[in-house]
């Protein structure tokens, strides 16, 4: 995880420090700027790949025409440095200068070529445009807007409280939306003129204008797989993508609660390491909230190198405030709770993990899912009103 934030417009060097400075739990083994009369970008960096200064961030063009702060992960990025290893000279072993010179061959067609997790802000001093962007499924957070004659970006919102010209006030609609939704819905944030940027969408704004273009979209065509042969491409597919995220230089490790998500991603990563594959869990001393056997059980079956901490509902009440102020908008999901501390236990041992988050969404796992297609049912019975007579 790193961090980048920026403004086009009114700012300095010490407006950017401060945005920049807002991140630091983000990344917090370096730091980096990039300021030039109107245009500052900022980012905060947590090693995983190529451990030396070389990768910085912002990173230059060779001919400084492109400036770039990245905040994620290109799972293809040794495939794609082959393809241009012929025209261009790469200083680094980072994802960052390969998609600074793939910008440079394709412009912003650069983005469906890459699979990963990713926040993008580049800045095209030819064009003198600023351009964001975001994966495909939102992996990553980056938001936006526009105060009077100035653009900022942040990949959090206390950034933007660091810059002058932003106004802090209260969005009610989203209010609205967060009371209605338990969290606020993408496109909105909780700050009125602060807009996440959509999933598989690029911004680009040259000083006076904002144009947003879609790059990539989900796709429900049908398809003629037999039950059989889907199962074999969803066993495919997984494996891949767990083997592609197992590339790091820092320790490595898996979040296991236990439940079929998590636990078959620690065994496709258990089966493409050489080694134990070091895996997290928490348990509680109330036994109602208590899943760690689960987790033990599962470690056991795949032979993983297993952590565990058992906290009391007590210990959670000491890091509510932390979480409060990580969170920066409003969110009613109560698992950020253990999520929180799992990640903190987590992170005395590895660098990097990762868990099952959006299985259920995918595979409509949670009840409420089935609830939905129960209640269609019901709302089709055209004579339910006399039940409720």
């Amino acid at each position: 995880m790193c961090g980048i934030t920026g403004y086009f417009g009114q700012g300095n060097q010490d407006i950017l420090g401060s945005m920049t400075d807002a991140l630091y739990h983000r990344g917090p083994d370096d730091k980096g700027f990039y300021c030039e009369k109107n245009i500052g970008l900022g980012h905060r960096r947590l090693s995983i790949i190529d451990l030396s200064a070389v990768g910085r961030q912002p990173m230059a063009s060779e001919d400084d025409s492109v400036h770039l702060a990245f905040n994620g992960e290109i799972y293809n990025y040794q495939e794609l440095r082959k393809q241009l290893k012929n025209q261009h000279n790469f200083k680094s072993q980072t994802d960052t200068e390969v998609i600074i010179h793939l910008y440079e061959e394709l412009g912003t067609e650069v983005f469906n070529r890459l699979d990963g997790m990713f926040a993008i802000a580049l800045y095209d001093k030819n064009k003198n445009q600023l351009i964001l962007t975001r994966d495909r499924l939102g992996k990553k957070p980056l938001y936006w807007g526009k105060f009077g004659q100035t653009f900022m970006f942040a990949s959090e919102l206390k950034s933007f409280l660091k810059h002058p010209d932003f106004k802090k006030e209260l969005d009610l609609e989203s209010l609205d939306k967060y009371l209605t939704y338990e969290y606020v819905p993408t496109p909105h944030s909780i700050f009125k003129g602060v807009y996440k940027l959509e999933p598989g969408t690029y911004l680009v704004y040259d000083g006076q204008k904002v144009i947003k273009e879609k790059f990539w979209d989900i796709s429900f065509k049908p398809s003629n797989l037999s039950l059989a042969e889907a199962k074999l491409e969803l066993d495919k597919k997984l494996d891949i993508a767990t083997k592609s995220r197992l590339m790091s230089d820092v320790p490595l490790g898996i979040f296991l609660s236990g439940g079929i998500d998590s636990s078959a991603i620690a065994y496709y990563a258990q089966k493409n390491s050489q080694q134990k594959i070091k895996t997290f869990s928490i348990g509680f001393k109330e036994v109602s909230f208590d899943e760690s056997s689960y987790a033990r059980q599962v470690a056991k079956h795949l032979g993983t190198e297993h952590y565990e901490q058992i906290l009391s509902a007590e210990d959670s009440l000491e890091f509510l405030p932390n979480i409060a102020d990580l969170l920066d908008e409003p969110m009613a999901d109560a698992s950020i709770i253990p999520t929180y501390l799992l990640s903190k236990f987590t992170k005395e041992k590895v660098t990097v993990a990762l868990g099952g988050d959006g299985g259920d969404e995918l595979f409509c796992g949670y009840d409420t899912f089935l609830a939905e297609k129960i209640g269609g049912w019901y709302g089709a019975w055209p004579w339910k009103n006399q039940w409720l007579k």
